[in-house]
């Protein structure tokens, strides 16, 4: 048993870390960043500075690819200033 579990996990993180290119890794890195965040989501501008190892062109991809997957979604919330835009975990 111990052992089962030892390499279900190995699979699990290799799963969700290892890359075969750089794009593929920013979707991962974006997909934990979104995970970590919990069933709240968070704020685009939120995800913004969390991502800033990204340039605007490739997060927009990244949030789009990730949307067209239904990998994510991305609600407006209006409240009594700006409304925020924030993206959950489906």
């Amino acid at each position: 048993m111990l052992s089962r579990h030892c390499a279900e996990l190995t699979i699990r993180e290799a799963t969700a870390r290892v890359s075969e290119n750089q794009v593929e890794s920013q979707h991962k890195r974006a997909m934990q960043i979104l995970r970590d965040a919990g069933q709240a989501g968070m704020s685009r501008s939120e995800f913004t500075r969390r991502t800033q190892f990204m340039d605007h062109r490739q997060r927009e991809g990244v949030l789009r690819t990730l949307a067209e997957a239904g990998l994510i979604e991305t609600v407006m919330l209006h409240s009594k200033g700006r409304p925020a835009q924030w993206i959950k975990v489906l």
